[in-house]
């Protein structure tokens, strides 16, 4: 079964959005109840989601000939490694 918000709150006996609060760190939960959903999601398999996030800002004048064709093969190998 997928570790998914509902599974790993019942395991823990809280509330799915109380779930949420831990996994994202949102907002403030008491340790014990932390421990609590933690350990649930271990024993339920959860692997957080990569952020796979990249930022390139430039110029538009600032693009030269090399400077295009780095950033050419900088967003092919990106999109290769589904970033």
């Amino acid at each position: 079964m997928k570790a998914t918000v509902r599974v790993i709150a019942k395991e823990a006996g809280v509330s799915p959005a109380t779930v949420s609060r831990v996994l994202s760190g949102s907002a403030p939960v008491s340790p014990r109840i932390r421990a609590q959903v933690l350990k649930a999601a271990e024993n339920a398999g959860y692997l957080p989601e990569e952020q796979r996030t990249v930022a390139i800002l430039l110029e538009e004048n600032d693009i030269h000939s090399y400077a295009k064709l780095i950033l050419e093969q900088l967003l092919n190998q990106l999109s290769n490694r589904k970033y």
